[in-house]
């Protein structure tokens, strides 16, 4: 989201207030996407069906900007994918090529660009809340995300709407529903769901942790990069926080040099790195939030649903750090 696009401020407080309140959503905007695109009609993905070539695609383009190629990069590593900065518009058209434009606001000028460069030659599909805007008018085939608006001006439910529905899209295109069928998806909002639902019994602990930091070191698995770039995103513009996403290995080569005594960290556990991350950031006067597995000398845990794929483990992570970054804001706008 540009700052064009942002709606007139409110009140930090506020924004604050209904920051949360479009988190706590989330659950009920997945169920309604997954039941308008798993319809028996087969809903907005029939339009994308009629659409594809009988050959199936070769090349498979995801492109969009901020949040919205945060979302995409959970796909990267299908062998077909390839995700794409909007801005850089890198990736030639190619008629073997499926073109997906990616943008919120249906209103993004470098994604508008992106799919116009494309059209014509490569089949190009606008992915939007606003399929009656310039987006959607740019593309073949515009398909809905069905978020709704944030009032809060800020993605959260709609990162997940966004990560939900390029799963079925991309399922459609490639043929690989590994990462996200219809049945998964309904099993993450339940995941969703329930990690909202308990989220006051850790939020606070977790908060306690972070609060107070200059700078936020986002640290996990690099193959899960836009989960990471998301969370950084989130700490960056609700309480406005430095953060900085870090694939956990290399953390331990670069960024354990700005761990100093005081700062702060969230680890999205689970990888071969853990263990030794905790004990750096301990020996260094610095404090550890994990997320998912227990971690030997973390502050503090905060467990997550267990779900399968990458897109879903995407779709309920995001969900610990907006709650906290709604969390850490609200404490600043009590004190401002």
């Amino acid at each position: 989201m540009t700052s064009a696009e942002r709606p007139p401020e409110a009140a930090s407080d506020d924004r604050a207030r209904l920051l949360v309140e479009d988190i706590l959503a989330t659950p009920d905007t997945l169920e309604a996407l997954i039941h308008a695109y798993a319809a028996p009609d087969g809903g907005p993905l029939s339009a994308l069906r009629a659409a594809l070539p009988a050959d199936r695609p070769l090349r498979l383009i995801l492109s969009g900007m901020g949040s919205s190629r945060f979302a995409a990069l959970a796909f990267a590593e299908h062998g077909s994918v390839h995700v794409e900065l909007a801005s850089a518009r890198a990736l030639t058209p190619s008629t073997d090529t499926v073109f997906v434009g990616i943008s919120n606001s249906g209103r993004t000028p470098e994604v508008v660009a992106a799919i116009r460069d494309h059209r014509g030659t490569s089949l190009t599909v606008g992915l939007t809340n606003h399929p009656d805007r310039a987006v959607g008018e740019a593309a073949d085939l515009a398909l809905p995300l069905l978020a709704g608006d944030e009032r809060s001006g800020i993605a959260s439910r709609t990162y997940a709407a966004t990560v939900a529905a390029l799963a079925l899209v991309v399922g459609e295109i490639t043929g690989r529903r590994d990462d996200g069928s219809a049945e998964d998806l309904r099993a993450v909002a339940v995941a969703a769901r329930d990690l909202r639902d308990g989220w006051a019994s850790w939020v606070a602990a977790a908060s306690d942790v972070l609060d107070g930091a200059d700078e936020i070191h986002v640290i996990g698995d690099g193959r899960a990069m836009g989960s990471l770039e998301q969370a950084a995103l989130m700490f960056r513009e609700a309480p406005r926080l430095r953060a900085l996403p870090m694939d956990a290995g290399d953390w331990l080569h670069v960024g354990l040099y700005t761990m100093l005594p005081g700062g702060r960290a969230i680890l999205f556990g689970g990888t071969p790195y853990d263990v030794e991350i905790a004990a750096t950031i301990a020996r260094r006067g610095g404090r550890l939030v994990a997320v998912g597995p227990a971690v030997n000398g973390a502050d503090h845990v905060v467990p997550v649903p267990d779900v399968r794929g990458r897109a879903a483990r995407a779709i309920v992570v995001a969900g610990v750090s907006e709650l906290i970054a709604a969390e850490l804001w609200c404490r600043a706008s009590r004190t401002a």
